[in-house]
């Protein structure tokens, strides 16, 4: 009977040393993985320009995610949103990146404190304000010399800012004030000229881009699911997190 309780007690004991060395590796993995999630990957930046993205009003997480995706270094994400419209998207940003407000007089600012997610800025309008003046919010706490703004229902191509950055490079006459592209509504500013965009008659130096940097309609009206990141291994699988659809790997969690 000693021997018994001496077995089971055994077993036991490595059954929960056992458990617990597989949950603080999945906790390693889980934290390495959503570091990966949005840091910009290991691409040089194109003569020193950086770019902004702006999006105000945003549908959804998925729409951040993507933003996020760019594979361009020296670029962030800024979003402005309505407080009375988008509490729930406050929130799931909030939670899902760690976000911490800061209070000024019409706006609060929410940055990350996790090193990883500090291209996120997260800017809400205490009152209800149109598409212009959240633009005009998110273009104050944008770090960057140009503003690229894309609409919110938009998503761009993991390359898209690069190619921006590369046309602007490009123009050794001068500085370029205008980058338009085939998409509408994508268009990127210069800090000089965002303030002179709207007066007519202006003189702006403009360049187009002539190749497409938007996900196609039918990329963005898949249903399905959120591709958060092109390598995954057997932790995805054992968690459920993934699923194998013809040649992809497709993300079960919701955005």
């Amino acid at each position: 009977m000693i021997l018994l309780f001496a077995f089971l007690l055994l077993i036991t004991t490595l059954l929960v040393v056992g458990v617990r060395y597989v949950m603080s590796r999945y906790k390693v993995f889980t934290d390495v993985r959503l570091q990966s999630l949005s840091i910009a990957p290991q691409v040089d930046s194109v003569g020193g320009v950086g770019i902004s993205m702006l999006c105000v009003s945003v549908e959804g997480v998925s729409a951040v995610v993507n933003l996020l995706g760019t594979e361009y270094t020296y670029s962030e994400v800024v979003v402005a949103v309505n407080r009375e419209k988008h509490q729930n998207l406050i929130a799931l940003l909030q939670l899902r990146y760690s976000l911490t407000g800061v209070q000024y007089q019409d706006v609060i600012v929410y940055r990350s404190e996790c090193c990883c997610f500090r291209r996120l800025v997260v800017v809400v309008a205490k009152t209800s304000c149109n598409t212009e003046r959240l633009l005009e919010y998110s273009a104050e706490q944008a770090i960057y010399n140009y503003l690229l703004v894309v609409p919110s229902t938009a998503g761009l191509l993991p390359y898209a800012v690069g190619i921006v950055a590369d046309a602007i490079a490009a123009q050794t006459y001068g500085s370029v004030d205008v980058v338009t592209t085939m998409d509408r509504g994508v268009v990127a500013y210069s800090r000089q000229s965002w303030k002179r965009r709207r007066v007519e008659n202006c003189q702006l130096t403009t360049i187009e881009i002539k190749e497409p940097i938007v996900l196609d309609k039918f990329s963005q009206e898949e249903d399905g699911l959120l591709i958060e990141r092109a390598r995954y291994n057997f932790w995805d699988f054992l968690s459920l997190n993934i699923m194998r659809y013809r040649n992809k790997l497709l993300s079960l969690r919701k955005p």
